[in-house]
């Protein structure tokens, strides 16, 4: 709808990333907008993309669904993105397309500084490298007062989000930020209809971006915003401190939705999952958030999103 589409173009306008309407193609959340992108930007398949390790599942499924060689660069919670290692990867494979996370990434929890995003623009330039980067967890900052960051961006950066971290989960609203050229080709895509939202969503979504106002001021959205971030930040301390004792380490992240735990030995985190899932607990072990499926055996992924109460019982389960 014309309406979203101007709304979230004013977003990354004020932001400080200039933006059209005709730039934001609005899509059935930040997956579709990933499977839209590799099906437009991934047309030689014998061609590697590089992926972060770890990084998030639902990318790397959309990948192996294609058959793309891997290329996992790693990232840490605590040293974030070793850029000299990225640049290496890229000059010996030659991809043309990547998948990064530089904001409160999923499921480290890091967040990319100004400089790295400044040397991760230029490497693209350099290399006619595409990157996608997935800004989902970008207002998801924990700080206070939040972080000023700028958008990686540049002319072979392509961002995408989505509304459903933020707002609700159950709105499946998301969007590409692109040039006009290619926002315009990948409409021409078949699959852009079926991954579409319906109207209604669409409505809900430039009604909470809008304000209701019909003037994109936003003030709503601001409101939401602090109290999501306020009951986010209280969950993530309660949830740090019913960890201590365990032994397991981890950085507390500036902002997104997780722990990253490291579990240490003898313990596998697939073990773990295992045990916890047999008393109606889900947890995330690491080996699902990396490229060759094997690694990261120790990691383990734990949301602050429930409640003081139910993380309680949670961590419960998982310790007992």
């Amino acid at each position: 709808m014309p309406r979203l589409r101007e709304l979230l173009a004013e977003r990354y306008t004020r932001s400080g990333l200039a933006t059209r309407p005709e730039q934001i193609l609005v899509t059935s959340g930040a997956q579709a907008a990933l499977t839209l992108l590799v099906d437009r930007l991934h047309t030689d398949r014998r061609s590697p993309v590089v992926v972060e390790s770890p990084t998030y599942p639902g990318a790397l499924a959309i990948l192996r669904r294609r058959r793309a060689r891997l290329l996992p660069v790693p990232v840490t919670a605590a040293h974030g993105w070793d850029t000299e290692r990225l640049a290496e990867t890229v000059r010996a494979n030659g991809p043309q397309l990547a998948y990064l996370i530089p904001d409160f990434h999923n499921p480290t929890g890091a967040h990319m500084t100004a400089p790295t995003r400044a040397a991760v623009a230029a490497l693209a330039d350099r290399h006619a490298l595409t990157f996608v980067v997935d800004e989902t967890m970008r207002d998801l900052d924990l700080r206070t007062p939040p972080g000023t960051e700028p958008h990686l961006s540049g002319a072979r950066v392509i961002q995408i989000g989505s509304a459903s971290k933020v707002l609700w989960s159950g709105l499946r609203i998301g969007w590409i930020r692109a040039s006009a050229d290619l926002v315009r080709e990948v409409l021409r895509n078949p699959l852009q209809a079926q991954l579409s939202p319906p109207p209604l969503e669409q409505l809900i979504a430039a009604e909470l971006l809008g304000d209701g106002d019909g003037d994109g001021g936003g003030d709503g959205l601001d409101a939401v915003l602090a109290d999501r971030r306020a009951r986010l930040r209280r969950q993530r301390d309660h949830l740090a401190g019913l960890l201590a004792g365990t032994g397991w380490t981890y950085t507390v992240p500036d902002g997104g939705l997780s722990l990253w735990l490291h579990l240490g030995e003898p313990t596998t985190a697939t073990e773990l999952a295992a045990r916890a899932a047999g008393r109606g607990l889900a947890v995330s072990p690491g080996p699902l958030f990396a490229a060759d499926r094997a690694s990261l055996a120790h990691h383990l992924r734990l949301p602050f999103t429930a409640t003081p109460d139910v993380l309680t019982r949670a961590v419960a389960l998982l310790t007992g």
